[in-house]
């Protein structure tokens, strides 16, 4: 069963929040270090702060 986790992570100067549907919050630091690499391949990226939400409601993914 997935669980989901918000996920805040500096890009540069600048703070973003995410959501993702993660095993544990390794994972969830897995698929975010994923998405920022992809997204922002040529700034400094870092995770700050991996927060539980609860289990996710989709059963399907």
């Amino acid at each position: 069963m997935l669980n989901r986790y918000k996920v805040k992570s500096l890009i540069g100067k600048r703070a973003q929040t995410d959501v993702y549907n993660a095993l544990n919050p390794d994972h969830a630091a897995q698929l975010a270090t994923e998405h920022l690499r992809t997204s922002y391949p040529l700034c400094q990226t870092k995770i700050i702060k991996i927060e539980y939400l609860g289990t996710s409601k989709r059963e399907d993914v």
